[in-house]
């Protein structure tokens, strides 16, 4: 099934799996016309893309650790 819209009785799963293919696939068609990226722009790329964004799983720990410190560089 190749259409782009679901309809009502569809399997809401296969809906969600269709749709995380397109957008996949869109996205990395964006990434690939942009080119590379080079000096300060790369740290808003992936490192997958040769930039120097922190993963999810890096961006998450970053976030618990400021969630849950205790002390900070203003209040010592």
């Amino acid at each position: 099934m190749s259409r782009s819209t679901s309809l009502p009785g569809d399997d809401p799963v296969e809906t969600t799996s269709r749709l995380r293919e397109v957008m996949r696939v869109q996205l990395e068609a964006q990434q690939a016309a942009y080119g590379p990226f080079t000096g300060e722009d790369a740290i808003f790329q992936p490192a997958r893309l040769g930039g120097g964004a922190p993963t999810v799983e890096e961006a998450a720990a970053a976030d618990h650790h400021d969630m849950t410190r205790t002390r900070d560089k203003f209040t010592g």
